[in-house]
């Protein structure tokens, strides 16, 4: 739609007519924001490793890899396809640690990728902390499925699969 003479023009951008539909919070340069950034809070005793050292200067990397002293296995997640600055922040008053996430310049999809790279590293927290632990659920639409477990928990015979007259055995690892 052209804007013409009478159109009241948007406050914000200048270009769109009223009401506007760029939605934009803080410092903005037309459609996009200067900065978009949030923060997850860090637990005590859990390292991430997002910076390396090129001729002695720490300068970003993407890849997170949180670490947790308890637990031997880290996890690493990749960020290098997000356009995002990794930034781990101390609050001086509380002494808590934090991981800042910044977008500068951003669009939408770049904007909410944010939170997106947020919630990842807040499950590599969980899984370096608690730890994760898979359950199986059987679930059928018309064929009745019954699973028993051996009674020396070694083996699992699924019965009634897909219909079949036939009774599968596999066996299952102990658990932890």
């Amino acid at each position: 739609m052209a804007v013409g003479v009478g159109v009241p023009l948007c406050v914000q951008c200048g270009t769109h007519s009223n009401p506007c539909r760029c939605k934009v919070v803080g410092p903005t340069l037309g459609f996009l924001a200067f900065v978009a950034a949030a923060i997850v809070e860090w637990p005590v005793g859990a390292l991430v490793y997002c910076f390396r050292h090129y001729k002695g200067r720490r300068i970003m990397a993407h890849p997170a890899t949180v670490v947790y002293p308890r637990v031997t296995p880290n996890l690493t997640r990749d960020f290098k396809h997000l356009n995002l600055d990794f930034q781990l922040i101390t609050d001086a008053e509380a002494g808590q640690r934090k991981l800042k996430v910044d977008a500068w310049f951003g669009s939408r999809k770049t904007t909410t990728a944010i939170r997106t790279a947020l919630s990842h590293v807040g499950n590599l927290i969980i899984g370096v902390t608690t730890g994760y632990r898979y359950k199986m659920r059987f679930v059928y639409v018309h064929f009745p499925i019954n699973a028993n477990i051996s009674s020396a928990a070694d083996s699992i015979e699924i019965r009634n699969f897909l219909g079949e007259k036939k009774v599968p055995q596999f066996s299952v690892g102990k658990e932890d």
